[in-house]
């Protein structure tokens, strides 16, 4: 008959048992983890830990305040999108409330047309010019930041690489000649027949991106010789060039102050092309800062994680909310300090005065991740216990916290707008009673002289110059009904 064994043994025996077990099934999720396999449970449990310790963070700033192109704005102001000249008038209004920086997350790549229509005081026809109204507006404001979004294509295939030299050292070819320049065949031409006003416009952009000659200046008609030589443009050539020579000028313009990428790190998926879109060169003139608002979300729609930085022509170009953060904070964008794992943003000057280094973490990208723009992000988390975007600033969570609509904003400068045509009205009446001989008598004629230029003045004058005008306005107004 076998003994059975003894009471430490089994102990022993289910011990050493239990720990392979362990060991085991803990290499089994290391190499899940490390291959990405349980991403799609790490992810709801992020969120859920996220919304969690939440409740125990602090509030964000009261001073972030979100500006909503909402259903009733649109419903009172007209249909979107609205004329520029009304974004102008946000940004004056805004300018007055005192804000420190205004940022516009709206891609104003196209020009608005000049727009002719009658004047409801005077019936006349008048020319109201919308992009010029909002870049004078977004140039008086002095804390406009204006982004730009950067999206990345795969590389071509080699008969769309031999089309985009060939277009490249002429961009007038037309489709018959270019395809006996390749030689292709009809299943390569009809391909590039189906692209050929993109290639072009590719072609004219890496003709702009080519230096001019020494000594050149950088004039419209150098810029259309650089691209064309001695090559005649169509009509559709004119037309893009005159696009993208726009967006050559706009790109200059704001990456004039981004830092360039002199560490040679990659900022963007690896073989892909990368193409910027940017607001017209008449706003981005006056642009106080700029950054890119290109996302991308996880296999699930969410987003989770941001790029802090992106890069374009050896520029980088930092994410759009770190480009406000930084305006907000007086630090300029090319004071930041790229670690790795962090983006550092030094002295930084808080309300109060206030001066502290903040330091920004970044993830790296895992096996798992499908993100195509695969360089260090930063983890974009709920700072509240709110359940949605609309209750983001709410420590309560109430519904549209720190929200504020549009419309009323448009609607408070036409108010504006309106009182000083009352005023000025009332003004005109006043000096047609003074063209009443019996009342002039009783008034300095010198006095009536002067109200009455500066009543004229008043009415061709903008800027900075009107409010020195209205308070002479005002005195003399004060003087006269005094006598």
């Amino acid at each position: 008959m076998a003994k059975a064994p003894a009471p430490s043994t089994a102990k022993s025996g289910r011990f050493t048992g239990s720990v392979a077990i362990g060991i085991t099934l803990t290499c089994i999720v290391i190499l899940l983890t490390l291959f990405g396999v349980l991403g799609f449970l790490e992810r709801p449990l992020l969120d859920l830990r996220h919304r969690w310790f939440a409740k125990f963070n602090p509030a964000p700033s009261a001073k972030i305040v979100h500006i909503d192109i909402d259903d009733n704005s649109l419903a009172r102001t007209g249909r979107w999108p609205w004329p520029r000249s009304y974004l102008g008038r946000v940004v004056d209004e805004l300018d007055r409330a005192g804000a420190k920086v205004i940022g516009f997350d709206l891609l104003l790549d196209e020009p608005q047309g000049i727009e002719y229509k009658p004047d409801d005081k005077t019936g006349n026809i008048k020319k109201i010019d919308h992009d010029e109204q909002f870049a004078r507006a977004i140039e008086r404001a002095e804390n406009v930041v204006l982004p730009v979004n950067i999206v990345y294509s795969p590389q071509d295939a080699p008969s769309v690489n031999a089309a985009m030299q060939q277009l490249i050292a002429d961009p007038t070819l037309k489709l018959d000649a270019l395809r006996q320049s390749l030689g292709g065949n009809d299943p390569q031409t009809r391909q590039i027949e189906s692209i050929l006003p993109s290639l072009k416009t590719r072609a004219i952009q890496q003709r702009l991106r080519e230096p001019l000659p020494p000594n050149s200046e950088p004039t419209e008609q150098a810029w259309l010789d650089h691209v064309f030589g001695s090559n005649v443009p169509g009509q559709v050539e004119q037309e893009l060039f005159q696009r993208e020579l726009d967006r050559r000028y706009a790109v200059d313009l704001l990456s004039a102050e981004l830092p360039r990428n002199e560490h040679g790190h990659s900022h963007g998926p690896a073989g892909r092309r990368a193409q910027i879109t940017v607001p017209i060169t008449r706003l981005s003139r006056h642009s106080r800062g700029t950054g890119f608002v290109t996302y991308e979300p996880d296999t699930d729609g969410v987003v989770r994680s941001v790029p802090l930085w992106l890069e374009y022509e050896d520029k980088l170009y930092p994410h759009f909310a770190l480009a406000l953060a930084c305006r907000y904070l007086d630090v300029p964008i090319e004071n930041l300090h790229l670690e790795k794992g962090a983006t550092v943003i030094p002295d930084a000057i808080f309300p109060g005065g206030i001066r502290r280094t903040v330091r920004l973490p970044m993830i790296e990208s895992r096996a798992g991740d499908t993100w195509r723009i695969r360089n260090d992000r930063m983890m974009v988390s709920w700072q509240t216990n709110a359940d949605s975007w609309v209750k983001l600033f709410s420590p309560k969570g109430e519904s549209h916290a720190q929200h504020f609509p549009i419309g009323p904003l448009v609607e408070i400068a036409d108010l504006e707008q309106e009182a000083k045509h009352n005023d000025l009205m009332s003004d005109v009446a006043l000096l047609g009673l003074l063209d009443n001989a019996t009342l002039t008598e009783a008034f300095d004629a010198e006095l009536v002289s002067r109200y009455d230029r500066v009543v004229t003045l008043i009415d061709q004058t903008s800027g900075d110059v009107a409010p020195m005008l209205s308070e002479a306005q005002n005195q003399l107004r004060q003087k006269f009904l005094d006598r």
